[in-house]
């Protein structure tokens, strides 16, 4: 006999919840507790709750806050006895909930979720900073941060510093490319003892600044080594370079949490952190100072791309030019190789060393060759000019014809040149210019395919040692001399060899200007110019209208 099925009602399953919240609201009970939420859904809950009473406007939350799923896992659902609205926060002070003890007699064994509650604390730690500093500036007031600059060139100017750092000279400092709301100051060596001896034991260190919070650093980078130059990735924002006066590398990753860098000291809640990799372990290191690093084609006319590998070139003062390939590691591999000598615990940035100029190559300079800085032809990026000590030489990276080969003066006195060239700067406009400033205080404009010199300016007694083109405008060029003198030359005016401006920058307080930068052009929020003192501060400028001249009498296409 066959059996034969029928459904007579086409009734979908139900389960016990939606039994549950059909004639939830009509049984004197209100839900006071929360569902526990599946395991990928623990970070981002919320809780879901019925407002029954329109009167009783309470806010409804886990007691553990959501810290401790596991122990509500097996009590999906709790209800207390529904009071009158007089009782009702009596009932829950008194912890009248089935099946629920009161905090007081909660086991001692709990299990908080550390990770949940390091991500809660990151998110609130931020925000509660940011009310207590706004708060601090109401009572302040407005010029309590910012002062009113006597110079020339600026409205206004904001001072960082950090009170460990006030017994080193300030280096170097530079806008980050990619996020010029950070600063990265380098301090050179300790002149006398600080408030922090921990942090006095290292020879160098590099402090990142926000340009919006000028009371504490964002980030303080320790160096075993004395620095002598460090720029940042055009392409990420989080990595740092430096090279030393011993010819190592280091390369910092920001990204690292602070709990890995701890046993390096701390200084009121910034712990210092170690590099994430060094070269002083690799057998191919340079064995002279090093005078100049930068990324490879970091100026390029079409853009750096984030999707390309980066290469770090570093210049040491014999004249040898290395380049390194910057490499991330891959955290799944566990296997460890001789390349990764020099790479710090839980660290994955690493250098690998790719090729080198010597003696033997084609336009390679050669070993006896003084050098003082690098820059890259924004065209090509195979091809950098380097300023040594016979004048400025151009030279191809892959051995192909670089013409012309040497930039400068013909004349010489006792096979000397007669100016020794100290810093060398592509535009960031025109790309075809490029200028030099020399050791006798000169300056000098050339064209890339000319070697002779199209403009020179005596402009001080002293050598220039910074160089940096104003922005949008091609013409305008400020430059640093080795007095502390600040100048700023319009180029498109007739009167080319009188600047615009001409100030010393000396005060007993922050001792005399040591280095300087501008923002990238078109990332800055506003015209701004940062100065960095040989008594350990540094000045945010926000530049007045003198520094833009009347285009009534400049003539751009002169040359």
């Amino acid at each position: 006999m066959d059996d034969v099925s029928a459904a007579l009602v086409d009734v979908p399953p139900q389960s016990q919840y939606d039994m549950y919240i059909r004639n939830f609201g009509d049984m004197g009970r209100k839900q006071t507790g929360v569902q526990a939420p599946a395991e990928e859904d623990r970070i981002d809950f919320e809780v879901q709750a019925e407002r029954v009473r329109v009167r009783n406007r309470a806010v409804e939350v886990p007691r553990d806050l959501g810290l401790c799923p596991e122990n509500s896992a097996d009590r999906p659902m709790q209800f207390v006895k529904d009071l009158c609205s007089d009782n009702v926060g009596d009932a829950l002070e008194n912890n009248d909930v089935l099946g629920e003890p009161s905090l007081s007699n909660v086991s001692s064994s709990r299990i908080i979720d550390s990770t949940l509650l390091a991500a809660f604390l990151g998110r609130v730690f931020p925000v509660m900073r940011a009310i207590l500093d706004e708060n601090d500036e109401e009572k302040a007031g407005p010029e309590a941060l910012e002062s009113k600059s006597e110079t020339q060139f600026s409205t206004s100017y904001t001072t960082f510093s950090c009170v460990a750092t006030c017994n080193r000279p300030v280096l170097k400092v530079l806008f980050n490319p990619c996020a010029p709301a950070y600063l990265a100051v380098l301090h050179g060596a300790v002149r006398e003892e600080g408030p922090c001896m921990e942090l006095d034991r290292y020879l160098s260190i590099i402090v990142i600044w926000n340009v919006y919070d000028s009371f504490s650093p964002e980030r303080i980078l320790v160096s075993p080594s004395l620095l002598t130059s460090i720029c940042m990735s055009p392409r990420w924002p989080y990595l740092v370079y430096a090279g030393a006066e011993d010819g190592s590398l280091y390369v910092w990753d920001t990204r690292e949490p602070e709990r890995n860098h701890f046993t390096a000291g701390c200084f009121q809640r910034n712990a210092f952190r170690l590099p994430s990799f060094a070269t002083s372990w690799q057998t191919g290191n340079h064995v002279a100072p090093i005078v100049a690093i930068a990324v490879a084609g970091y100026n390029t006319v079409v853009g750096v791309r984030k999707d390309e590998n980066e290469q770090l070139v570093s210049l040491d003062a014999t004249g040898g030019t290395y380049f390194w390939v910057v490499n991330e590691k891959d955290q799944s591999k566990g296997a460890i190789s001789d390349t990764e000598n020099g790479l710090n615990m839980f660290s994955t940035v690493r250098l690998f060393l790719a090729t080198s100029k010597c003696e033997s190559r084609v336009n390679a300079l050669s070993m006896n060759q003084e050098s003082f800085a690098l820059d890259f032809v924004p065209t090509d990026p195979s091809h950098y000019v380097v300023a040594c000590s016979e004048g400025v030489r151009h030279i191809s990276r892959f051995g192909s014809i670089a013409a012309p080969s040497l930039y400068g003066p013909c004349s010489q006195f006792f096979a000397r040149p007669v100016a020794v060239p100290s810093c060398v700067r592509y535009g960031t406009v025109d790309s075809r210019i490029f200028v030099v400033g020399y050791d006798d205080g000169t300056l000098r404009v050339y064209l890339h395919t000319d070697a002779a010199p199209q403009l020179s300016i005596p402009l001080s007694n002293h050598s220039i040692k910074e160089m940096r083109f104003g922005g949008c405008d091609k013409w305008l060029l400020w430059l640093l001399d080795a007095s502390g003198t600040l100048f700023l030359l319009d180029l498109a005016k007739k009167e080319k060899e009188f600047p615009v401006l001409s100030q010393t920058l000396l005060n007993p307080d922050t001792g005399s200007c040591t280095c300087f930068d501008i923002p990238p052009e078109g990332k800055a929020d506003n015209r701004a110019i940062v100065l960095g003192f040989e008594k350990g501060m540094i000045q945010l400028h926000t530049l007045s209208d003198f520094t833009h001249p009347p285009s009534s009498d400049r003539d751009e296409h002169w040359l």
